[in-house]
């Protein structure tokens, strides 16, 4: 005997996304990405504590390497540093 399909209780907009990138960001995109994240967060005593601390290059290196270490799927060689 066939199943009937249940209607969903979601709406349609949630199931309409694209499908999960799975390559990982260029270079490029990785310097977006880091120079995006830096302008929501300059403002904040943490990243002000942290330029304190390592300095504005080295700082910006730990954000862009959280956002590579996150990012959809992974290079064979860590990205460059800048």
């Amino acid at each position: 005997m066939k199943k009937k399909k249940e209607p969903s209780w979601e709406p349609d907009w949630v199931r309409d996304d694209l499908p999960a990138r799975t390559t990982p960001y260029t270079e490029e995109e990785l310097d977006l990405l880091t120079d995006g994240v830096i302008q929501g967060i300059e403002d904040t005593p943490a990243w002000r504590n942290l330029v304190r601390e390592h300095g504005v290059k080295e700082a910006r290196q730990m954000v862009r390497d959280v956002i590579y270490a996150r990012g959809p799927g992974i290079l064979k060689s860590k990205p460059n540093t800048n």
